[in-house]
C-alpha cells in the first residue's frame, strides 16, 4: 500500500509540473499597430523561441482572432519546439476579433451588416503587417503561415487566393473549420477566377474540421477537390477530421496539425 501511494504522489507531483510548465508559458511582447488601410488599431501578441537570435531566420506564423488562441496556440507551439516536431518559429496573434465579420467576409452580406471588407483586411496584411514584422523581427520571408478558424479560416483561403508572383504572402495556410458556405460559397467562384489566370499554387495547405460540422466537411472536400483537380503546380494539401470535435473544439487541434503538415 505504501508504494502504491508513493507512486501515486510521484505521478501527481510530475503532473503538476508539468501544468505548471503550461501555465508559465508567458506571451513574448504585445503592441499596437495602426492601419491606415482600416482606419483601426490592431492589438498584436508576439511569441518568440526563448532563445531568440537576430543573426537568426525564422518561419512565422500569422494567427487570426489572436485576442482569443495566441496563448493557447503558444503552449502548443511550444511542446512540439521541445519534441523536435517542428522548427522554431515566431508566433503573430493578430487581435481585434471583434471586428472579425468586416474584416475576415468578402463580398458583403446584406444580412450582416458592416461585413465584406476583406479586401482592406488583405492590404493591412500585405501592405503594413507584414513589412511591420519584416522590420523588426528576424523573418524568413520566404515562410510564412497564415492559420485561422471558422471566419478565420474563410479569410486565410480567401487570402492564398488573392496572391500572384509578385506578391506572394503564404506559403502555408492553415483552413481550420472555415467557413467556406459565405456569401454563397463564394471562395469556390473565387478560385474558379483564379485558375483562369493561373496554374501554379505554390502552398502547402491543410483543411480541417470537427466530425460533428457536416456542412464544414463537405464543403471543404469539395474545395480541396477542385484544387487538386486543377492540378495546381506546387500544391500540396491535405483534409483532416477529428472525431468527436465540434467547431469550437476543432480550433486548436486544426492549427497543431496545420502547422506540422506544413513544416513536415
Amino acid at each position: 500500500m505504501t508504494k502504491q501511494i508513493l507512486i501515486s504522489l510521484i505521478i501527481i507531483v510530475i503532473a503538476s509540473c508539468l501544468k505548471n510548465e503550461l501555465e508559465d508559458i508567458q506571451i513574448t511582447s504585445e503592441t499596437i499597430l495602426h492601419s491606415q488601410s482600416v482606419n483601426d488599431d490592431y492589438k498584436l501578441y508576439f511569441f518568440l523561441p526563448a532563445n531568440y537570435n537576430e543573426n537568426k531566420k525564422y518561419p512565422v506564423i500569422y494567427l487570426l482572432d489572436g485576442d482569443w488562441h495566441t496563448k493557447m496556440f503558444a503552449k502548443e507551439i511550444n511542446q512540439l519546439w521541445k519534441d523536435n516536431e517542428i522548427p522554431e518559429c515566431i508566433l503573430v496573434g493578430i487581435g481585434n476579433s471583434a471586428q472579425r465579420m468586416r474584416d475576415y467576409t468578402y463580398p458583403a452580406d446584406k444580412y450582416n451588416e458592416g461585413s465584406g471588407h476583406a479586401d482592406k483586411y488583405y492590404e493591412f496584411i500585405r501592405d503594413e503587417l507584414i513589412p511591420y514584422v519584416d522590420a523588426n523581427y528576424s523573418s524568413d520571408t520566404t515562410q510564412r503561415i497564415i492559420a485561422g478558424h471558422s471566419l478565420g479560416g474563410y479569410f486565410a483561403l480567401y487570402a492564398m487566393l488573392r496572391q500572384t508572383n509578385s506578391s506572394k504572402l503564404f506559403s502555408g495556410v492553415v483552413a481550420a473549420s472555415p467557413s467556406i458556405w459565405w456569401e454563397n460559397a463564394y471562395l469556390l467562384q473565387q478560385e474558379k477566377e483564379y485558375s483562369e489566370t493561373r496554374t501554379d499554387m505554390d502552398v502547402k495547405l491543410l483543411f480541417s474540421a470537427g466530425s460533428d460540422e457536416g456542412v464544414t466537411n463537405m464543403l471543404n472536400s469539395e474545395m480541396r477537390e477542385r484544387l487538386e483537380n486543377r492540378g495546381y503546380e506546387n500544391l500540396q494539401s491535405e483534409q483532416v477530421n477529428f472525431e468527436n470535435k465540434g467547431h469550437e473544439g476543432a480550433s486548436i487541434p486544426g492549427f497543431v496539425e496545420g502547422i506540422q503538415f506544413i513544416f513536415n
